[in-house]
């Protein structure tokens, strides 16, 4: 006598696959929508499907050496009126356009770039930010060291590098006023 495999026992397990497959599938897609990549790349095009071209930002600018507050004009990508600025620091002045903000902030998003030591040391740079939802432009945004758990153990074990203290560059910028003009 030949004993058959249930035809409903197959469907059922065929069944179960692919629900599993679709709430992976809809979990995954989920994480990378709440992602800074992906929140970075959403506001970019946002911005960039904006028809101004011509605005006035008032923005503070640090990094670990310098702080600066400025309040500029921008016109097509080009700045055309400084209304005031101050520097607290010795480094060089930055007056950042939004468009220029979303070019050095690209660079953490677009590839990864790591610390000073390594990545197995302080780990890669990590863009935090907060978005305006109607323009897309940054609000708020700045770069964190971010380790990955698997690399700081394997580099623990693999590499004889030593992790020195090291003053990372930490870029941070708010706009605290948008304004398109005319």
């Amino acid at each position: 006598m030949v004993h058959r495999f249930p035809r409903w026992l197959l469907a059922a397990a065929a069944l179960l696959f692919l629900s599993v497959s679709a709430l992976v599938g809809w979990v995954g897609w989920r994480a990378w929508q709440s992602s800074p990549e992906y929140q970075f790349q959403q506001a970019r095009r946002l911005w960039q499907g904006q028809p101004t071209g011509h605005y006035r930002m008032e923005a503070n600018y640090s990094t670990g050496f310098a702080q600066c507050h400025y309040d500029i004009e921008v016109k097509t990508r080009t700045v055309i009126r400084v209304h005031g600025m101050t520097c607290l620091g010795s480094a060089t002045t930055n007056t950042l356009t939004i468009e220029s903000i979303f070019e050095v902030f690209g660079k953490y998003v677009d590839k990864r770039v790591c610390g000073p030591n390594g990545c197995s040391c302080e780990g890669a740079y990590v863009v935090k930010a907060t978005y305006d939802p109607d323009w897309g432009y940054p609000r708020t945004i700045s770069t964190v060291f971010q380790r990955n758990l698997a690399e700081a153990v394997m580099g623990a074990n693999l590499s004889t590098v030593n992790c020195r203290s090291t003053r990372a560059r930490i870029d941070r910028v708010e706009i605290l006023n948008y304004t398109p003009l005319p």
